[in-house]
């Protein structure tokens, strides 16, 4: 008697954003009259070591955007926004 291998159950995908929910949302568009988001798309993101827990509110459509892309979601805001800052200082 074969015994037959038990099939393993894989997580679902993550559900993203569906077009319902990026109904209606605004959109940035990445152009010289746009100057902020024309430098957020050529920067590097590093990953900082240290982290202080904060309590921060933020639009639910951004969060939900986050949290679409599966966990490490606060890593990833974590360096979207340190790359922000890094550029913003090399401007001074």
């Amino acid at each position: 008697m074969v015994k037959q291998a038990k099939q393993s159950k894989s997580a679902p995908a993550s559900p993203g954003v569906t077009p319902q929910r990026a109904a209606g949302r605004p959109r940035a568009v990445a152009t010289e009259s746009n100057p902020v988001l024309m430098d957020m798309l050529k920067l590097r993101v590093n990953w900082p070591r240290r982290k202080q827990p904060v309590n921060l509110r933020i639009d639910t459509d951004v969060i939900d955007w986050f949290r679409g892309g599966g966990s490490g979601y606060q890593t990833r805001m974590n360096a979207v926004l340190r790359a922000f800052v890094d550029a913003q200082q090399k401007r001074r």
